[in-house]
């Protein structure tokens, strides 16, 4: 994927907040690599790169118990 000015500004709106992801995966199971915890958050996607992990709203919602 190319880099552009305007999709890295989508990806750094979408981080913030300030924007909705294209895609959020809800209440995943995510797991930290470095200390090995886990925790339950969503995962937002934006041009099919992940844009941010934690609390996300967007156009499509993919939600798990």
């Amino acid at each position: 994927m190319k880099y552009t000015t305007e999709n890295l500004r989508k990806r750094i709106a979408v981080s913030a907040g300030r924007a909705k992801a294209d895609v959020v995966i809800k209440n995943g199971t995510i797991i930290d690599v470095f200390n090995g915890e886990t925790f339950t958050g969503d995962v937002a996607i934006v041009d099919g790169v992940i844009a941010g992990i934690g609390d996300y709203e967007g156009e499509t919602e993919l939600c798990f118990p």
